[in-house]
């Protein structure tokens, strides 16, 4: 019969590229893992916020505010940079936050383009992506038993 673990408080050191730019982040995790198999569990929880992170990139790169944001450099010549740093910023915010709701997240991608990108969307776009990427943050949570 399996047996369902736990240990609390697991440092999880994820490397994860994102366009050729390698970013190194710790989080903080409780593992849940069968028949004492952390290591395995580690892995999976890694996988999964690696494809959390491209998962984040790709709703970014559909989103037509941001996108326009970028090819027109409203936040400068380095828009894309911004762009990239967006994606870290959301996915430290996924794994920072303890209580996450849709509207802190509307308030980052919000005070993103408006400080970053000189942008002030009206239409409605902050809301659908920011729902968009909690339902996929959701369905990761979901796959990888955090």
């Amino acid at each position: 019969m399996a047996e369902i673990m736990q240990r609390d408080n697991v440092n999880i050191n994820i490397n994860i590229n994102i366009n050729d730019r390698a970013i190194n982040y710790t989080i903080k995790r409780p593992i849940f893992c069968y028949n004492n198999n952390f290591d395995q569990s580690e892995i999976n929880i890694k996988k999964c916020m690696s494809k959390l992170c491209e998962g984040i990139s790709r709703v970014l790169s559909t989103w037509n505010g941001l996108q326009m944001a970028i090819q027109n450099k409203w936040g400068g010549h380095d828009s894309y940079q911004k762009s990239q740093q967006l994606v870290i910023d959301i996915f430290a915010w996924f794994s920072q936050s303890d209580s996450l709701c849709v509207e802190d997240l509307e308030n980052l991608l919000h005070e993103c383009l408006l400080f970053s990108f000189n942008t002030d969307i009206e239409d409605g776009s902050i809301d659908m992506v920011a729902e968009q990427l909690m339902n996929m943050h959701e369905g990761y949570l979901n796959d990888s038993h955090f």
